[in-house]
């Protein structure tokens, strides 16, 4: 059985390995509460707006979506959707999810299942299949004890 990740679903574990759902974590010295907090945040160039969309997760965090070029993060300007902006992404998952139990546990009891992002219209920044590979590697090294 597919587990698709999605903020939407009626299943718990669905919405906790969502990029909305409420995770604290810190990456690089930067605290956030959620994927899609940090996500919309490193749209911004200012570390004083960042922090604040940092803080933020659910549907409050997608509103600050916006179109960009550039993501800025910790002194880089990275062209957004390049292998280096999903490299970003990335280290920000494996900080969700070896810093926040209820979200390690979740990913965890997905077992080997295949993990989906049926959400509507697909990120050209991010899109699913980036994504779910993202979720499943994490969730092979969390299950190695690699992480």
């Amino acid at each position: 059985m597919a587990i698709n990740a999605s903020f939407k679903s009626n299943n718990q574990t669905e919405r906790q390995i969502s990029n909305l759902s409420y995770s604290e974590f810190i990456i690089e010295g930067r605290k956030c509460h959620s994927i899609e907090g940090f996500y919309q945040g490193v749209k911004r160039s200012g570390e004083e707006m960042q922090n604040h969309i940092f803080q933020t997760f659910g549907i409050y965090a997608k509103n600050y979506s916006k179109p960009t070029t550039f993501v800025y993060f910790n002194g880089r300007k990275i062209k957004a959707g390049t292998k280096e902006h999903h490299q970003l992404i990335f280290e920000a998952q494996k900080c969700k999810y070896t810093q926040h139990k209820e979200s390690r546990e979740a990913l965890l009891s997905t077992g080997n299942s295949k993990i989906t992002h049926n959400v509507g219209n697909d990120s050209p920044l991010y899109p699913a299949k980036v994504y779910c590979k993202h979720l499943t590697t994490i969730r092979a090294m969390l299950q190695k004890g690699e992480v």
